[in-house]
């Protein structure tokens, strides 16, 4: 009876891990629309003038594509323009970021769960067999909630990558204006790397 208790707390500690793990990546892929890198492709055949328009008729309410359009269109001016754009942009990283770390919080849990819970196993006089099953459990969590992790990183580049190619397509030449210079690292001795 004991024994049934301390797995079904390994896979609940474990299967918790997991499923806040792949929220994560679930979370990202919901920025952009799936589409929209095609979107890009179709604005960038528009004249200028009608790209953030386009955008906004094309884009899913409340998506953040939408609201991007919407902010560049209402805004006055090249600055008013320029901040909007910052603005969300960094809403969009914000986003990207927001629970990058639930993974690995959940491999470690996961993993020192399953450890703590197999030594109360042994030491309520659990045999191997159980012993086995916890570690398996909170193994197999581990690598769910490191899976999940991965899979986040990827998402979020991919969707930096949508943004960029959305940007660029519907603002133009002001793209480069808004994008703050990365500087040069410099490496020992101060050379330029």
């Amino acid at each position: 009876m004991l024994v049934a208790l301390w797995i079904a707390l390994a896979l609940l500690t474990s299967g918790g891990c997991a499923v806040a793990s792949w929220s994560h990546p679930a979370r990202i892929a919901g920025l952009t629309s799936s589409d929209a890198r095609a979107l890009a492709r179709t604005l960038r055949a528009l004249p200028e003038e009608e790209r953030l328009a386009e955008l906004g008729r094309r884009s899913a309410a409340g998506s953040w594509e939408r609201r991007f359009a919407h902010a560049l269109l209402d805004a006055a001016g090249d600055r008013a323009r320029i901040a909007a754009a910052n603005d969300l942009l960094a809403e969009a990283e914000h986003r990207l970021e927001v629970g990058a770390g639930w993974p690995r919080a959940g491999v470690r849990l996961s993993a020192f769960g399953a450890l703590l819970l197999a030594m109360l196993a042994f030491l309520s006089g659990a045999g191997a067999s159980a012993l086995v099953v916890i570690a398996g459990v909170g193994g197999a969590g581990a690598l769910a909630s490191a899976l999940a992790g991965r899979a986040g990183r990827v998402e979020a580049e991919r969707q930096r990558g949508a943004i960029d190619g959305l940007v660029a397509a519907a603002v133009g030449p002001l793209a480069s204006i808004t994008a703050a210079p990365v500087p040069a690292r410099r490496g020992r001795g101060g050379a330029r790397a």
